[in-house]
């Protein structure tokens, strides 16, 4: 979470694939640490999508995925 915010004080917010799977990897951890249980709808999401662990995550704005475009319908 702290490296999220971090990024996000210095450079200013984003919406990218890349800064959302950091901001879900970030809340997936701090439930985690707490025993709080977390709903990971992105990596699902993203999975479902094609991508693999270690690639760039899908959903970027040149990126037109059809299943995101599916589960996405208000283009977020």
């Amino acid at each position: 979470m702290q490296r999220y915010l971090d990024d996000t004080r210095e450079k200013g917010p984003k919406r990218t694939a890349a800064n959302t799977m950091k901001y879900a990897d970030a809340i997936r951890d701090r439930g985690n640490e707490l025993g709080i249980a977390v709903l990971d709808l992105w990596t699902a999401f993203a999975l479902k999508a094609g991508w693999k662990p270690g690639n760039p995550p899908p959903g970027s704005m040149t990126d037109n995925n059809p299943v995101l475009n599916e589960l996405l319908i208000d283009g977020i």
